[in-house]
């Protein structure tokens, strides 16, 4: 087996990864047995193969195989069905960025990506200032 090996495969591809998924294929098609290996965490690694037009078969995320996740399909995190605590509402206020508030005050802003799912969370202290971010 051939192992090419990458941080990660966003969306949009770099030319070096556009190659590698390139040689991936060319093994396939002569029947040598290879598989590229991402080894940085992408949220939306399975999403951006099928993008991309390529088939989760020949990859495997570091993250997703030693988590036992490979096959993992869950329901995406919008806004909507973020859980929430008692008294926090929701309010938009960009595209992409919906604010938590409670008590009249932010105490978290939801990021979206270009699917509308929550990419990360923004924790704000009582300053209005980021005091951690949250990957989901």
């Amino acid at each position: 087996m051939y192992f090419f090996i990458t941080s990660k495969i966003d969306s949009t591809p770099s030319a070096i990864e556009l190659a590698m998924i390139q040689r991936q294929k060319l093994f396939t098609k002569h029947r040598v047995p290879a598989l590229i290996v991402t080894r940085n965490f992408v949220r939306d690694l399975h999403h951006n193969m099928q993008l991309i037009g390529y088939d989760d078969e020949f990859q495997v995320n570091m993250y997703d195989y030693f988590q036992g996740t490979t096959n993992y399909e869950g329901e995406p995190l919008t806004a909507a069905n973020y859980p929430r605590v008692t008294g926090e509402t929701l309010e938009r206020v960009s595209a992409n960025e919906f604010d938590v508030i409670q008590r009249e005050q932010r105490q978290k802003a939801l990021m979206l990506n270009a699917q509308e799912n929550i990419d990360y969370v923004d924790i704000l202290n009582p300053q209005g200032a980021v005091s951690r971010s949250r990957l989901l």
